[in-house]
């Protein structure tokens, strides 16, 4: 979570990835057996061995990723469905209200499909799940890589249900 925050992303739950998620870096290995309590604002003001002095190999590599997960569910291809955003241990819907184009086109971006020419559905043709909706008003210019970058009410604060969650098609 801290090189998260370093990274300008917030409220987001980290990923943590083997080094064959990535691949191998190169060079001097800076830190090692890092531990943090997750309320330091930079890495170095975690616990870990002195600097450079480790046992570590490139195989030892650890990826992250702070993105905030999404997904669409429930479509008959990875390209369409409900939209569904993952956020503090829970999976919620994003509310329809204001959901435009430009939101959809985020959406699709951080899924790595076409941004061209998305569909977005206000009543789902994909069904309801009875889900939190975690995001509400959203209003994103198109060009964010992660949706908790786009402006919206904050984490659970709506005033839809989950009948109102927004559904999208990405083009392939």
């Amino acid at each position: 979570m801290v090189i998260c925050k370093m990274l300008g992303y917030k409220d987001v739950i980290p990923e943590f990835y083997p080094v064959s998620k990535f691949g191998q870096g190169l060079g001097d290995i800076w830190m090692s057996n890092v531990s943090c309590s997750g309320s330091e604002i930079d890495i170095s003001k975690c616990s870990f061995n002195d600097w450079g002095h480790n046992g570590c190999q490139h195989d030892k590599d650890v990826g992250i990723s702070c993105a905030t997960q999404i997904r669409l569910s429930n479509g008959k291809s990875p390209s369409e469905g409900r939209v569904e955003v993952y956020h503090n241990g829970t999976w919620g819907s994003i509310c329809d209200d204001m959901f435009d184009i430009s939101d959809a086109q985020v959406v699709c971006r951080t899924l790595g499909l076409s941004t061209s020419y998305p569909t977005v559905y206000k009543k789902s043709p994909f069904g309801s799940r009875n889900i939190p909706i975690l995001m509400d008003d959203l209003e994103c210019r198109g060009d964010e890589t992660d949706i908790a970058a786009c402006h919206f009410r904050g984490w659970g604060i709506s005033n839809c249900d989950y009948t109102e969650a927004v559904a999208i098609t990405c083009r392939e």
